[in-house]
C-alpha cells in the first residue's frame, strides 16, 4: 500500500500469506527479535526463521 493510504492493521497483510482475521484489524506490537532487532508480526513466533527460533530459545 501506499505509505499515504495504510490499512488497518498490518500494512503487509494485504500481501502476507500467512495473514488472519486480526491481522487486518490490528497493528502488530514490535516484539524483540535478538540481536537488537525488532519484528512487528502477530504470528512471528509461528514463522520458522533461524532469528525467531533463537529468541524463542532465550526466552525458554
Amino acid at each position: 500500500p501506499a505509505p499515504t493510504a495504510l490499512p488497518p492493521g498490518c500494512a503487509f497483510a494485504p500481501r502476507c500469506p500467512l495473514a488472519e482475521g486480526r491481522c487486518h484489524r490490528e497493528e502488530p506490537q514490535p516484539w524483540p527479535a535478538g540481536d537488537g532487532h525488532e519484528v512487528s508480526c502477530h504470528r512471528w513466533d509461528e514463522v520458522p526463521h533461524p532469528a525467531t527460533e533463537l529468541f524463542l530459545e532465550q526466552r525458554a
